[in-house]
């Protein structure tokens, strides 16, 4: 289901609750849709001041005591294994996610109600909430609207949001546990609020043998991996696998150099990626760039779960996406690197930890900052519209020469867009009846605009991954390489189709929409 529905949908159930619960004013009911949408910065550029900010990839930072919200973190985790959230009360997130290390079934596709087939394999949900979007064709932006999908998909779960509602209105436990973090207690929002919290720290990812590397431990990596992890980067890898999540973090084709269709099958309409999103015929086949922390025990492996080893995997990958026939050595370093990217899970290596969090007393958590600070906000947003915009641009310039060697900051600018965007769908309720409808008119199509950058964006970031392939050919060659002066004009291609994309965006009149909002409210 297209996200644009849930995200419509989310609005509209927003104030949701408990009838039983006492009625929040309509100031306040304004500003906690605003304060929802809006959300925090997305974690993807976290670290970015390292040492190693604009290399390849750069180690993960630990997870702070502090991060965790213990009473939100206890009520996401029931969630997240309620059954009752799927229409006959069989299938909840644990579901098709209960590998403990591996945050996946094991399955090729996974099964909903009624034993309905999936049509992809199912994501891990290890270090999710670093990825750029959701889903292999990313139609949820963040992990709150992702958990909202699966209830609603005729494949899952099988319900409605009213529906998922009324199940644990009708919980005395839920209301109270709802009530002891939330002041406007059951509403769908507060429920992915709560289930995105607990995905973030229950299955963060920080502590496997290549992050230890990162930090500069010594002697924690075999020489076969050390090797893989060199032949990673030479031979183009991390043209597509880069930021602080090895992938997660662009759109790329699967046969980004040479025809994964049909040499190796028949495409069906499951393999369509986001072209079935966007329309766009440049869009076959292409789908999110998986990340690779813990993708050891993430098997089976590609969109449709048809590959069961991790040798396989990279020699696919390497035929199709690198225009490269590996050796056995080559193929087993890489492989071997690509296991000392398993980590233990936040959840799991600091179960006491949590445990003894829960057990220690404590209070009502929700605190909420005035709805007068509304206005405030409103018009802050607005300003930093403005300036992510500039700073896209900024970062999509360091890609393109080279000073920045991963995505995370281009794709991290236009999700600031994209939550600053969707907060000022939400106007101050203390302003007048016009001023309110002036500025959702105006806001709107500078929403819509914001969104529709995605495509340009993944076209501009296709275009460097594949420069960035032909560019390891002339670094490191293989006996199946083209000559270098091909090579070069192949490099030559790609870099003016990104100068002109990064044009085309340098063009969008954004600011424009940004005024006729604040034109609304002076």
């Amino acid at each position: 289901m297209p996200s644009k529905f849930v995200f419509t949908v989310l609005i509209c159930l927003a104030g949701a609750s408990n009838p039983a619960l006492a009625a929040d004013d309509h100031s306040d009911k304004a500003w906690r849709q605003f304060q929802h949408v809006l959300g925090e910065p997305a974690p993807m550029a976290i670290n970015r001041d390292h040492a190693l900010g604009t290399a390849v990839t750069r180690p993960l930072p630990p997870l702070a005591l502090e991060d965790i919200t213990i009473n939100k973190f206890l009520l996401g985790m029931d969630l997240f294994h309620e059954r009752r959230l799927s229409s006959d009360g069989t299938q909840g997130c644990i579901t098709c996610h209960a590998g403990p290390v591996s945050g996946t079934d094991g399955r090729p596709v996974s099964f909903g109600v009624n034993r309905a087939r999936g049509k992809v394999n199912a994501l891990t949900t290890f270090n999710a909430h670093l990825n750029f979007r959701q889903f292999w064709d990313g139609r949820s932006v963040t992990l709150a609207d992702q958990v909202l999908e699966p209830i609603i998909s005729e494949l899952e779960m099988a319900n409605t949001l009213e529906g998922a509602l009324q199940s644990l209105v009708s919980d005395p436990g839920y209301v109270r546990d709802f009530q002891d973090v939330y002041a406007d207690g059951v509403t769908i929002n507060n429920m992915a609020d709560a289930m995105a919290h607990f995905m973030r720290i229950q299955f963060y990812v920080s502590n496997s043998p290549f992050q230890q590397h990162l930090n500069g431990e010594g002697n924690v990596l075999s020489d076969s991996a050390m090797r893989g992890w060199q032949q990673f980067q030479a031979l183009g890898c991390g043209s597509c696998h880069n930021g602080v999540n090895l992938g997660g973090n662009s759109y790329q084709r699967l046969g980004a150099v040479r025809s994964f269709y049909p040499e190796v099958r028949e495409p069906t309409e499951n393999d369509a990626g986001l072209a079935a999103r966007s329309l766009r015929e440049d869009d076959l086949y292409v789908v999110k760039v998986p990340n690779l922390h813990n993708i050891a025990m993430g098997l089976p492996y590609l969109h449709d779960g048809s590959v069961r080893t991790l040798e396989e995997t990279v020699s696919l990958m390497a035929r199709y996406q690198l225009d490269r026939e590996l050796d056995e050595q080559d193929v087993h370093d890489i492989v071997e690197f690509l296991k000392s990217l398993t980590g233990t899970p936040f959840g799991v290596e600091h179960y006491n930890l949590i445990n003894q969090l829960a057990r220690a007393p404590h209070n009502s958590e929700h605190t909420e900052p005035s709805a007068d600070m509304h206005d405030q906000a409103y018009r802050q947003s607005l300003q930093n519209i403005g300036h992510s915009f500039a700073e896209l641009l900024v970062q999509m310039q360091h890609v393109d020469n080279g000073q920045v060697q991963h995505f995370d900051f281009v794709q991290f600018q236009h999700l600031e867009l994209i939550r600053h965007s969707r907060a000022v769908q939400h106007p101050p309720a203390q302003w007048s009846a016009e001023q309110q409808h002036c500025a959702l008119e105006a806001a709107q199509p500078l929403l819509a605009q914001v969104m529709e950058l995605e495509w340009d964006i993944a076209g501009f970031l296709q275009q460097q991954a594949v420069k960035g392939i032909w560019q390891a050919h002339i670094k490191t060659p293989a006996p199946s390489s083209a000559p270098k002066e091909e090579l070069e004009l192949r490099i030559a291609e790609h870099q003016a189709l990104a100068a002109a994309t990064l044009s085309q965006i340098n063009s969008v009149a954004l600011q424009h929409k940004v005024e006729a909002v604040i034109a609304c409210i002076k």
